[in-house]
């Protein structure tokens, strides 16, 4: 899932689709459940990639992925919609003190406020996020 994720960093989609379809066998094949989630988000994000938006929020909403579907309603120009998942994800994950989520939350918190023109409010966030992840060795 990684190298697929270093593969759409490069812009090489289809690289990175036929990865997380290996991925997907092996997940499969040995019956790592736990791990469907995280290679279907990266499933998403191919298909965002590929401007395949139907496919991804089907993906999304079938395996319930708030920040994948987030990402979708970003993709949609949708950003009302973005920020009501996300600040809805945003209180839960500080609720239940997963700083990793809370982490993703904010970034995308940001970019959606930006999009929905609220640059100020994006940068707050992003201060927000850097803050979190210096003290939980995040980078």
């Amino acid at each position: 899932m990684l190298l697929a994720r270093l593969q759409l960093a490069h812009g090489d989609v289809a690289g990175a689709a036929d990865l997380l379809a290996e991925a997907d066998r092996f997940v499969q094949r040995h019956n790592f459940v736990h791990l469907i989630p995280d290679v279907t988000a990266v499933q998403v994000l191919v298909l965002l990639q590929q401007g395949n938006l139907a496919a991804a929020a089907d993906l999304a909403e079938k395996h319930d992925l708030p920040i994948s579907l987030a990402r979708v309603h970003l993709a949609q120009g949708d950003t009302a919609l973005a920020l009501a998942v996300l600040e809805s994800l945003r209180q839960q994950a500080e609720a239940k003190g997963w700083q990793d989520e809370q982490l993703k939350t904010l970034v995308l918190l940001a970019v959606a406020y930006h999009a929905h023109g609220e640059k100020e409010k994006a940068l707050l966030l992003l201060g927000e996020a850097l803050a979190l992840a210096k003290p939980g060795g995040f980078i």
